[in-house]
């Protein structure tokens, strides 16, 4: 009975602890929120404001000083906004504007790793939006690029 009972006590002492560490930690956030070493490094959407357009001020709760989303919402409100309006979203791949209009068959194989390295460092959640982005911005991936897409948005389903 006095084992229970101690075990009881450190269980009750551990969770205080937590508890406390917990709410210091909730108080902290929203000074970490905009901190660039804790975004995770993947391709992250971004709108179409490239250089030099500024976000309006109303804006700075769901994004980040860099046009990013927050991600403190479920779903990402400028992405929403941005398919009602028909802009093209970028996932920071505006490098891939200059393979517009052009063959899926035309590709090289250094090429094809540049669309790859992108699909790869996308979020689940942003392949779908990645490849709307593409197909609004007239820009047909490599065939096996395609494919791999196509197997990708299916295990989503």
């Amino acid at each position: 009975m006095k084992g229970a009972l101690i075990i009881l006590a450190v269980t009750v002492l551990t969770g205080i602890i937590l508890y406390i560490l917990d709410r210091r930690n909730q108080s902290k956030a929203p000074a970490n929120e905009g901190d660039p070493d804790e975004t995770p490094h993947s391709h992250t959407l971004l709108s179409n404001a490239k250089a030099g357009e500024e976000t309006a001020p109303d804006e700075s709760a769901e994004t980040t000083g860099n046009g990013e989303c927050c991600g403190l919402h479920l779903v990402c409100e400028k992405e929403l906004e941005a398919i009602a309006n028909d802009q093209v979203l970028y996932y920071d791949d505006e490098e891939l504007d200059r393979f517009a209009n052009r063959n899926p068959e035309d590709y090289n194989a250094e090429e094809t790793e540049e669309f790859r390295d992108i699909l790869l460092t996308l979020l689940p959640q942003d392949v779908p939006g990645w490849a709307r982005s593409l197909d609004r911005r007239n820009i047909r991936p490599p065939q096996e690029i395609r494919d791999e897409l196509l197997i990708m948005l299916q295990e989503m389903v």
